[in-house]
């Protein structure tokens, strides 16, 4: 069997990980139909989240999201 010829940028490194269904819809909806997209959306998202002290065990009832947007997008939201 012949294996794909995908190109790497350099200083990356492959990892292989499986989703169920559900996790590629998300990631899907995430990326604006990629999952690729999405799952580098979502790290980071996750990267910014540690950054301001959230950690795994908060309890995500507990955590609040406030937005702040210029006033020519405000109608938007």
């Amino acid at each position: 069997m012949a294996s794909k010829n995908k190109s790497q940028p350099p200083n990356t490194t492959g990892q292989v990980v499986f989703y169920t269904e559900r996790e590629k819809e998300a990631l899907r909806h995430i990326g604006n139909g990629s999952v690729s997209e999405g799952v580098r959306i979502s790290v980071r998202w996750a990267a910014h989240f540690w950054n301001v002290g959230l950690r795994p065990e908060h309890d995500l009832n507990n955590v609040g999201i406030c937005l702040f947007v210029d006033d020519e997008y405000a109608d938007d939201l």
